[in-house]
């Protein structure tokens, strides 16, 4: 259960992380949409 626990925390982070760079908006933000894309796998593995 503790896994659990741990995968909602770092998912929430990466997911508030995403947002507040989508919101600033730019450049910087699809560079991050990419990358949060790709480290969607490794989250799951």
């Amino acid at each position: 259960m503790a896994g659990t626990k741990n995968f909602v925390r770092r998912f929430r982070i990466a997911a508030l992380a995403v947002l507040a760079t989508v919101a600033l908006g730019g450049p910087a933000a699809a560079q991050d949409e990419a990358g949060f894309q790709s480290y969607l796998p490794t989250l799951r593995a």
